[in-house]
Order: structure tokens, then sequence, then C-alpha cells
């Protein structure tokens, strides 16, 4: 999964392609897995455990995505048959588990694809890269399945680590920070996660902040303030600065509640407003908005007071955002 620090929403492609985008994240130690199996049932077998929905269709034909209720499963299935397979259908068991919901916006659903993604990529022995991952990910996200979204998270799986990202219209540059390892803790012992407890649709979202952005000037240029700010964000952590990055994160925030009216709400403004009481000196929704975990920056000193706060208050899940240095990962299991 990942935590969206600056520049969220600039890498919606209605924006960067037009006017270039950039964001910071950095991966953090929750997680997306994959288990695929052969199997010689003549199905494919697609499993959340995560949620308990199941699917099974027979691959007699190819199957039809409007026919499964794990279209993510099944898109990733038909795109590597297509490409690596001639179109051949396998018979196959996918049996996948998430660390966090859908709409937990820490990029749960791209985690996901990326993760099948690079099953896939080892089943096949594909060769596919960190870019090459990042991108079939959100092929098959966008394009095959059409859901609404932006593209910092299929590399930030992908690639692990802190990461200033920068999307053109014909390219994806990420650059890795380096970080001093001091600092990395000093965020480590400042950063919390908190879950505001409302699960959203960041399609819906998305597509209301695309459609607001492209008619209206004033949103546009909020778009290209939140652009700026990834910049900023940037140049604090490369300054080792927590107060520079505690005013990027309160003046993003301000600007990208005001690319859509969705974003916020008042769940969300009561859980701002009783983390700053106790101790928070910045407050951001990750993700698309409307839900889904808090972002709370505060001292190291003041940090466990405040979560157990949130835990005694809304009995809520609440956590430090552990930095994750490790790219996706795939290996080959031997039967047992």
């Amino acid at each position: 999964m990942r935590v969206g620090l600056a520049g969220g929403g600039t890498d919606l492609e209605a924006y960067f392609s037009e006017h270039g985008g950039a964001v910071l994240n950095f991966a953090i130690s929750r997680y997306a897995f994959t288990e695929l199996r052969d199997s010689c049932k003549g199905y494919f077998e697609a499993i959340a455990t995560d949620t308990g929905r199941k699917v099974r269709l027979d691959i007699s034909a190819p199957p039809l995505l409007s026919d499964c209720q794990l279209p993510l499963h099944l898109a990733t299935y038909l795109y590597f048959i297509e490409k690596y397979n001639q179109g051949r259908t396998i018979s196959v068991v996918v049996s996948t588990y998430s660390d966090a919901p859908v709409g937990s916006g820490l990029g749960s659903s791209s985690t996901l694809v990326v993760s099948m993604v690079k099953a896939w990529n080892e089943y096949f022995n594909a060769g596919l890269d960190e870019n090459e991952t990042a991108e079939t990910a959100y092929l098959i996200e966008r394009q095959w399945c059409g859901l609404a979204g932006g593209k910092q998270d299929q590399y930030s799986a992908a690639f692990g680590g802190i990461n200033f990202i920068e999307f053109n219209p014909k390219s994806v540059i990420v650059h890795p920070l380096r970080i001093k390892n001091w600092f990395k803790c000093e965020l480590e012992s400042s950063l919390l996660l908190h879950y505001v407890g409302s699960s959203r649709q960041s399609s819906l979202i998305i597509s209301d902040q695309q459609r607001l952005v492209l008619s209206d000037v004033e949103r546009l240029n909020q778009m290209h303030l939140i652009k700026q700010f990834a910049f900023k964000m940037k140049e604090a952590l490369l300054r080792n600065s927590l107060n520079e990055i505690k005013d990027c994160l309160n003046e993003s925030w301000e600007a990208k509640q005001r690319t859509s009216a969705l974003i916020s709400n008042s769940r969300i403004a009561e859980r701002i407003s009783f983390a700053q009481a106790h101790g928070a000196e910045a407050c951001k929704i990750s993700g698309a908005g409307g839900g889904g975990f808090l972002l709370i920056l505060t001292q190291p000193s003041r940090a466990v007071v405040l979560r157990n706060a949130l835990i005694d208050h809304f009995g809520d899940n609440t956590f430090f955002a552990t930095i994750s240095e490790h790219a996706s990962e795939a290996w080959k299991l031997k039967e047992v």
C-alpha cells in the first residue's frame, strides 16, 4: 500500500496529459498478496479470502468481465492469456488477500492488481520490470475494467520506498529519494494513519473531480497548486524538515478540498478536529477523499498519546505509517 504526501490528483490522465503531474508518496508495510495455482477442473476460479467472495467460470470459452463479481481478478487473467498464451484459456485458481479494504485511500485496489500482475509475470516468465509491472496494472484497472483513478498507486506498489514521481503525456519518471535513515525514523515516529470508518467509491469522487477541474478554471488552478506542493514536499524531505512537511500537508489539504465538494465531509472534519485537540499538527485524507484513512502528523513525543486517544474514543484502526523500502516481489513454490 502507499501513503500520498503531496501531488495526489495530478496523476489523473485528464490532468497530466495536458499539464504534466507530480506526486510524492511512500510505500508502507501493508500489503496485497496473490497465490496462483494450476487446476485440472476446467474453471477459472478467483477467491478474495479477505472478503469471502468467490467466482468460478467455465473456460471452455473466454469468460466475460460482465459475468464476474471479481472483475480485477478476471481482467488480469484475460490480459495475460491474451498477451502471453495466444488467447488459450487455462484452468487456474487465483487467491488474494489485502491488508486494507477497498476504499481505504491507501491504493489497495491498484496494489492488488500489481500483486496479481507479479504472480502472472512469474507464471509466464514474462520478464516485466517495475515500470512495465506498473503500466500493465494501470492498463488492466483503468482500460480493461474502466475504473476511474490515477497512476501513482501502481508505481508505488511496484517500486516501493519513498518516491517523487513525474507524470508526462508519454512517460513516467520515478525518482527514489535518498532520505537519511534518522529522518525516516523521525517520519515513522510522527505519522499516524487513522481509519475514518467510512469506505467510499473513489472512482465516483475522481470522476466528479475530473469533471469540475476540466470545466472550472479556479479548480484547475488548485490542481496546479497541488502539483507545486509535490515539489515543495520533495525539498522538505531532502532538507529533513518536519515543519516544512507539516506546512505542505496542511496547505495541500486545503487546496485539495477546493477541487471537489465530495473530498471532505462532517465525519472527516470531526476526526481532524479531535486529532488537532490531542496534538495533531497536520491532517489530510489519504487518497481520493470521502473516507478511508486519515494521515496525521504530530511530534514524536505526542504520537503514542494521540494514537491511544483516537483508539479509546473511536475504537477504530490507528497505526504508525511504517515505510517499506521493498519493491513488489514474486516467487515460485515447490509443491508439498
